[in-house]
């Protein structure tokens, strides 16, 4: 992909086109104590210098979605023009077997958990039997 070319983000939630790109920075408001026993905030100040490392991405602006392939977010000007760039069938089929290998994930921690709580009632009726002897 050139430079010069034009490329165009879609979320893959909502359909929109409205890119932003999300951060937590520092957000101070003043406070006034009011004679009424009320408080009134002052306009926020954001320290853009101190910003936490979570969640720093490109998000649809519309339904604020992470962009992200195969549970990757896009983090940098480059990853997204990578991810941008992509052939459709090529994200598609990626994704796809990202999603199957997260399936077989969740149903093998599913399994492993069902096999301790079989190992665990086991246990508990043989403890059982043995304080009835």
């Amino acid at each position: 992909m050139s430079k010069n070319e034009n490329v165009k983000f879609t979320c893959r939630e909502c359909g929109a086109h409205e890119l932003g790109y999300q951060k937590y920075a520092k957000c101070i408001n003043p406070v006034s104590l009011q004679e009424n026993g009320h408080m009134e905030y002052g306009i926020s100040v954001i320290d853009e210098d101190d910003y936490l490392c979570a969640d720093n991405c490109f998000i649809c602006l519309n339904c604020k979605s992470f962009v992200e392939h195969c549970g990757f977010r896009k983090e940098t000007e480059q990853q997204l023009r990578d991810y941008l760039s992509m052939n459709s069938d090529v994200r598609k089929k990626e994704e796809m077997e990202h999603g199957e290998y997260i399936d077989g994930q969740i149903y093998a921690q599913e399994q492993k958990e069902e096999e301790q709580s079989n190992f665990e009632e086991e246990i508990s009726a043989a403890e059982k039997l043995a304080c009835t002897d």
